[in-house]
Protein backbone atom coordinates (compact mmCIF):
# COMPACT_ATOMS: atom_id res chain seq x y z
CA UNK A 1 0.00 0.00 0.00
CA UNK A 2 2.80 2.40 0.94
CA UNK A 3 4.57 1.58 -2.31
CA UNK A 4 1.48 2.55 -4.28
CA UNK A 5 1.22 5.81 -2.36
CA UNK A 6 4.90 6.59 -3.05
CA UNK A 7 4.41 5.98 -6.78
CA UNK A 8 1.34 8.21 -6.77
CA UNK A 9 3.25 10.94 -4.91
CA UNK A 10 6.18 10.81 -7.34
CA UNK A 11 3.78 10.89 -10.28
CA UNK A 12 2.02 13.90 -8.83
CA UNK A 13 5.32 15.74 -8.30
CA UNK A 14 6.42 14.95 -11.87
CA UNK A 15 3.11 16.10 -13.30
CA UNK A 16 3.24 19.26 -11.19
CA UNK A 17 6.77 20.03 -12.34
CA UNK A 18 5.80 19.45 -15.97
CA UNK A 19 2.80 21.71 -15.57
CA UNK A 20 4.97 24.45 -14.05
CA UNK A 21 7.53 24.05 -16.84
CA UNK A 22 4.78 24.31 -19.44
CA UNK A 23 3.41 27.40 -17.74
CA UNK A 24 6.88 29.00 -17.58
CA UNK A 25 7.50 28.13 -21.22
CA UNK A 26 4.20 29.71 -22.19
CA UNK A 27 5.04 32.87 -20.21
CA UNK A 28 8.52 33.01 -21.80
CA UNK A 29 7.05 32.57 -25.28
CA UNK A 30 4.54 35.36 -24.60
CA UNK A 31 7.30 37.68 -23.39
CA UNK A 32 9.39 36.92 -26.48
CA UNK A 33 6.46 37.65 -28.76
CA UNK A 34 5.92 40.97 -27.01
CA UNK A 35 9.60 41.84 -27.29
CA UNK A 36 9.62 40.98 -31.00
CA UNK A 37 6.52 43.14 -31.49
CA UNK A 38 8.42 46.03 -29.88
CA UNK A 39 11.52 45.29 -31.97
CA UNK A 40 9.63 45.13 -35.25
CA UNK A 41 7.58 48.20 -34.39
CA UNK A 42 10.70 50.19 -33.48
CA UNK A 43 12.52 49.13 -36.63
CA UNK A 44 9.56 49.84 -38.91
CA UNK A 45 9.15 53.29 -37.33
CA UNK A 46 12.86 54.03 -37.81
CA UNK A 47 12.81 52.82 -41.42
CA UNK A 48 9.71 54.87 -42.23
CA UNK A 49 11.44 57.92 -40.78
CA UNK A 50 14.56 57.13 -42.84
CA UNK A 51 12.44 56.86 -45.99
CA UNK A 52 10.89 60.22 -45.14
CA UNK A 53 14.40 61.60 -44.78
CA UNK A 54 15.27 60.24 -48.24
CA UNK A 55 12.18 61.89 -49.73
CA UNK A 56 13.10 65.22 -48.19
CA UNK A 57 16.69 64.82 -49.38
CA UNK A 58 15.47 64.44 -52.96
CA UNK A 59 14.87 68.20 -52.90
CA UNK A 60 18.59 68.88 -52.64
CA UNK A 61 20.05 65.79 -54.34
CA UNK A 62 19.29 67.24 -57.78
CA UNK A 63 21.19 70.42 -56.97
CA UNK A 64 24.14 68.46 -55.64
CA UNK A 65 24.21 66.29 -58.75
CA UNK A 66 24.21 69.38 -60.98
CA UNK A 67 26.99 71.02 -58.98
CA UNK A 68 29.05 67.82 -59.18
CA UNK A 69 28.48 67.66 -62.95
CA UNK A 70 29.52 71.31 -63.25
CA UNK A 71 32.70 70.66 -61.27
CA UNK A 72 33.59 67.68 -63.47
CA UNK A 73 33.03 69.69 -66.64
CA UNK A 74 35.06 72.67 -65.40
CA UNK A 75 37.79 70.37 -64.09
CA UNK A 76 38.04 68.66 -67.48
CA UNK A 77 38.47 72.01 -69.26
CA UNK A 78 41.16 73.16 -66.81
CA UNK A 79 43.01 69.84 -67.04
CA UNK A 80 43.04 69.96 -70.83
CA UNK A 81 44.22 73.56 -70.66
CA UNK A 82 47.22 72.66 -68.51
CA UNK A 83 48.19 69.87 -70.93
CA UNK A 84 48.10 72.07 -74.03
CA UNK A 85 49.84 75.20 -75.22
CA UNK A 86 48.83 78.80 -75.74
CA UNK A 87 47.30 78.24 -79.19
CA UNK A 88 45.01 75.49 -77.92
CA UNK A 89 44.08 77.62 -74.93
CA UNK A 90 43.07 80.58 -77.10
CA UNK A 91 41.29 78.61 -79.81
CA UNK A 92 39.56 75.87 -77.82
CA UNK A 93 39.96 75.51 -74.06
CA UNK A 94 39.40 79.05 -72.80
CA UNK A 95 36.30 79.64 -75.02
CA UNK A 96 34.95 76.27 -73.89
CA UNK A 97 35.56 77.16 -70.23
CA UNK A 98 33.88 80.56 -70.65
CA UNK A 99 30.89 78.95 -72.36
CA UNK A 100 30.65 76.28 -69.65
CA UNK A 101 30.70 78.76 -66.77
CA UNK A 102 28.18 81.04 -68.49
CA UNK A 103 25.80 78.14 -69.15
CA UNK A 104 25.95 76.88 -65.57
CA UNK A 105 25.62 80.45 -64.25
CA UNK A 106 22.33 80.84 -66.12
CA UNK A 107 21.07 77.44 -64.96
CA UNK A 108 21.90 78.03 -61.30
CA UNK A 109 20.56 81.59 -61.34
CA UNK A 110 17.15 80.23 -62.34
CA UNK A 111 17.23 77.85 -59.35
CA UNK A 112 18.76 80.15 -56.73
CA UNK A 113 16.00 79.43 -54.19
CA UNK A 114 16.87 75.71 -54.24
CA UNK A 115 20.30 76.43 -52.72
CA UNK A 116 18.85 77.37 -49.32
CA UNK A 117 21.05 75.91 -46.57
CA UNK A 118 23.59 74.40 -49.01
CA UNK A 119 26.69 76.36 -48.05
CA UNK A 120 29.23 74.16 -49.80
CA UNK A 121 27.32 74.15 -53.09
CA UNK A 122 26.90 77.93 -52.93
CA UNK A 123 30.67 78.35 -52.42
CA UNK A 124 31.39 76.04 -55.38
CA UNK A 125 29.03 77.95 -57.66
CA UNK A 126 30.63 81.24 -56.61
CA UNK A 127 34.07 79.75 -57.32
CA UNK A 128 32.83 78.78 -60.78
CA UNK A 129 31.58 82.35 -61.32
CA UNK A 130 34.99 83.78 -60.33
CA UNK A 131 36.70 81.27 -62.61
CA UNK A 132 34.57 82.45 -65.54
CA UNK A 133 35.77 86.02 -64.91
CA UNK A 134 39.38 84.79 -64.70
CA UNK A 135 38.99 82.90 -68.02
CA UNK A 136 37.76 86.12 -69.68
CA UNK A 137 40.88 87.88 -68.39
CA UNK A 138 43.15 85.08 -69.63
CA UNK A 139 41.63 85.33 -73.09
CA UNK A 140 42.05 89.12 -73.23
CA UNK A 141 45.68 88.85 -72.15
CA UNK A 142 46.53 86.18 -74.72
CA UNK A 143 44.68 87.95 -77.52
CA UNK A 144 46.62 91.12 -76.68
CA UNK A 145 49.94 89.38 -77.34
CA UNK A 146 51.28 88.71 -80.82
CA UNK A 147 51.08 85.07 -82.02
CA UNK A 148 54.90 84.87 -82.02
CA UNK A 149 55.13 85.80 -78.32
CA UNK A 150 51.90 84.17 -77.17
CA UNK A 151 53.38 80.81 -76.12
CA UNK A 152 56.18 82.48 -74.13
CA UNK A 153 53.67 84.75 -72.40
CA UNK A 154 51.51 81.73 -71.60
CA UNK A 155 54.40 79.79 -70.07
CA UNK A 156 55.70 82.70 -68.00
CA UNK A 157 52.53 84.43 -66.85
CA UNK A 158 49.36 82.37 -67.20
CA UNK A 159 50.08 78.65 -67.03
CA UNK A 160 50.99 78.78 -63.33
CA UNK A 161 47.67 80.53 -62.62
CA UNK A 162 45.73 77.90 -64.55
CA UNK A 163 47.57 75.06 -62.79
CA UNK A 164 46.91 76.62 -59.37
CA UNK A 165 43.23 76.93 -60.24
CA UNK A 166 43.06 73.39 -61.63
CA UNK A 167 44.15 71.96 -58.24
CA UNK A 168 40.88 73.26 -56.76
CA UNK A 169 38.76 71.28 -59.24
CA UNK A 170 38.39 67.60 -60.19
CA UNK A 171 41.27 66.35 -62.34
CA UNK A 172 39.21 64.85 -65.15
CA UNK A 173 39.90 64.38 -68.82
CA UNK A 174 36.98 62.04 -69.59
CA UNK A 175 33.45 61.21 -68.55
CA UNK A 176 32.99 58.77 -65.68
CA UNK A 177 32.48 55.20 -66.79
CA UNK A 178 30.07 52.71 -65.26
CA UNK A 179 32.82 51.15 -63.12
CA UNK A 180 33.77 54.56 -61.70
CA UNK A 181 30.16 55.33 -60.83
CA UNK A 182 29.83 51.94 -59.12
CA UNK A 183 32.98 52.62 -57.08
CA UNK A 184 31.66 56.03 -56.03
CA UNK A 185 28.28 54.57 -55.08
CA UNK A 186 29.91 51.78 -53.10
CA UNK A 187 32.13 54.30 -51.24
CA UNK A 188 29.05 56.31 -50.26
CA UNK A 189 27.15 53.21 -49.17
CA UNK A 190 30.13 51.84 -47.21
CA UNK A 191 30.58 55.25 -45.55
CA UNK A 192 27.06 54.93 -44.13
CA UNK A 193 27.61 51.34 -43.01
CA UNK A 194 30.86 52.23 -41.22
CA UNK A 195 29.11 55.09 -39.44
CA UNK A 196 26.35 52.71 -38.29
CA UNK A 197 28.84 50.14 -36.98
CA UNK A 198 30.91 52.71 -35.10
CA UNK A 199 28.28 55.19 -33.89
CA UNK A 200 28.66 54.37 -30.16
CA UNK A 201 32.40 55.12 -30.34
CA UNK A 202 31.72 58.20 -32.48
CA UNK A 203 29.21 59.59 -29.99
CA UNK A 204 31.71 59.02 -27.17
CA UNK A 205 34.54 60.79 -29.03
CA UNK A 206 32.40 63.76 -30.07
CA UNK A 207 30.92 64.15 -26.59
CA UNK A 208 34.43 64.13 -25.12
CA UNK A 209 35.46 66.73 -27.71
CA UNK A 210 32.57 69.03 -26.74
CA UNK A 211 33.26 68.59 -23.03
CA UNK A 212 36.88 69.50 -23.62
CA UNK A 213 35.58 72.75 -25.09
CA UNK A 214 37.22 75.58 -26.98
CA UNK A 215 36.29 78.82 -28.69
CA UNK A 216 34.57 77.08 -31.58
CA UNK A 217 32.46 75.01 -29.16
CA UNK A 218 31.37 77.99 -27.06
CA UNK A 219 29.52 79.51 -30.01
CA UNK A 220 27.39 76.40 -30.58
CA UNK A 221 23.80 76.30 -29.38
CA UNK A 222 22.41 73.33 -27.45
CA UNK A 223 20.67 72.08 -30.61
CA UNK A 224 23.88 72.33 -32.64
CA UNK A 225 25.81 70.42 -29.99
CA UNK A 226 23.22 67.66 -29.91
CA UNK A 227 23.21 67.41 -33.72
CA UNK A 228 27.01 67.28 -33.78
CA UNK A 229 27.04 64.42 -31.28
CA UNK A 230 24.37 62.36 -33.05
CA UNK A 231 24.70 63.44 -36.69
CA UNK A 232 28.00 65.27 -37.34
CA UNK A 233 27.39 65.99 -41.04
CA UNK A 234 26.10 68.81 -43.13
CA UNK A 235 23.50 67.87 -45.68
CA UNK A 236 25.94 68.99 -48.36
CA UNK A 237 28.24 66.09 -47.44
CA UNK A 238 25.48 63.54 -46.94
CA UNK A 239 23.67 61.48 -49.55
CA UNK A 240 20.79 59.03 -49.78
CA UNK A 241 23.26 56.18 -50.32
CA UNK A 242 24.95 57.05 -47.04
CA UNK A 243 21.58 57.09 -45.30
CA UNK A 244 20.71 53.75 -46.93
CA UNK A 245 23.97 52.28 -45.61
CA UNK A 246 23.15 53.49 -42.10
CA UNK A 247 19.55 52.21 -42.29
CA UNK A 248 20.53 48.72 -43.48
CA UNK A 249 23.46 48.33 -41.08
CA UNK A 250 21.55 49.56 -38.00
CA UNK A 251 18.59 47.30 -38.85
CA UNK A 252 20.77 44.21 -39.28
CA UNK A 253 22.77 44.88 -36.12
CA UNK A 254 19.64 45.74 -34.15
CA UNK A 255 17.86 42.53 -35.15
CA UNK A 256 21.00 40.47 -34.47
CA UNK A 257 21.38 41.98 -31.00
CA UNK A 258 17.71 41.35 -30.18
CA UNK A 259 17.87 37.77 -31.45
CA UNK A 260 21.04 36.96 -29.48
CA UNK A 261 19.62 38.65 -26.38
CA UNK A 262 16.51 36.48 -26.40
CA UNK A 263 18.07 33.28 -27.70
CA UNK A 264 21.13 33.20 -25.46
CA UNK A 265 19.47 34.71 -22.39
CA UNK A 266 21.61 37.87 -22.60
CA UNK A 267 18.64 40.17 -22.13
CA UNK A 268 20.67 43.40 -22.09
CA UNK A 269 21.62 42.84 -25.75
CA UNK A 270 17.96 43.20 -26.71
CA UNK A 271 17.99 46.71 -25.26
CA UNK A 272 21.20 47.45 -27.17
CA UNK A 273 19.44 46.38 -30.37
CA UNK A 274 16.56 48.73 -29.62
CA UNK A 275 19.10 51.54 -29.15
CA UNK A 276 20.28 50.97 -32.73
CA UNK A 277 16.72 51.47 -33.99
CA UNK A 278 16.38 54.58 -31.83
CA UNK A 279 19.62 55.94 -33.27
CA UNK A 280 18.36 55.46 -36.84
CA UNK A 281 15.13 57.23 -35.90
CA UNK A 282 17.08 60.19 -34.46
CA UNK A 283 19.22 60.49 -37.60
CA UNK A 284 16.13 60.48 -39.82
CA UNK A 285 14.51 63.18 -37.66
CA UNK A 286 17.64 65.33 -37.86
CA UNK A 287 17.72 64.99 -41.67
CA UNK A 288 14.07 66.00 -42.01
CA UNK A 289 14.56 68.96 -39.65
CA UNK A 290 17.67 70.14 -41.53
CA UNK A 291 15.92 69.85 -44.89
CA UNK A 292 12.85 71.72 -43.65
CA UNK A 293 14.33 74.42 -41.42
CA UNK A 294 17.76 75.16 -42.92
Amino acid sequence: MSEILDRFSRSSRINGTAARNDANAAITATKRRRVWHVVIGANVTALVAAIAGCLFMMRTQGIRADVAAMRDEVGESLTMMTLGGASDAVSRHIPRLIGTTARWDRKFAARSESFRGMDREIDQVQSMHRLGAAAERWRRELEGVSPMQRNEYWQKNLKAQVEAEQKKWPNRTHEKGASEWLVDWWKDFWFGMKHAFAWPAGIYERTKELIKGGRSVERLTVGDRLRYIVFPYRLSSFSMLRLAGIAIATSVIGYLMCWVGMKMRFGFLSYVGLLYFLYLLMIAIFIVCLEVFQ
